[in-house]
């Protein structure tokens, strides 16, 4: 990007790539920083297995916006 001229002149497909890729590390912060926490501190096997469903949904959704992405690079 930086060679090609910045941001103003790329193509649309690199900006949905590239606000798909920051959306994508915002969810991986997000379960990080959410139910990952809780997860490893916790004993309860209760509040475990509600975190253990909230990375995996967190996941899904990363993975969804993962493929996405590799179509917009792909499609354009």
């Amino acid at each position: 990007v930086f060679f090609m001229g910045g941001f103003a002149a790329v193509p649309p497909k690199i900006h949905a790539m590239f606000g798909l890729g920051v959306l994508m590390a915002l969810i991986f912060c997000a379960i990080y920083f959410g139910p990952y926490k809780r997860f490893t501190r916790t004993t309860d096997r209760q509040v475990m297995a509600a975190s253990v469903d909230n990375i995996r949904k967190l996941i899904l959704t990363n993975l969804i916006l993962g493929v996405v992405t590799i179509v917009v690079a792909t499609v354009g």
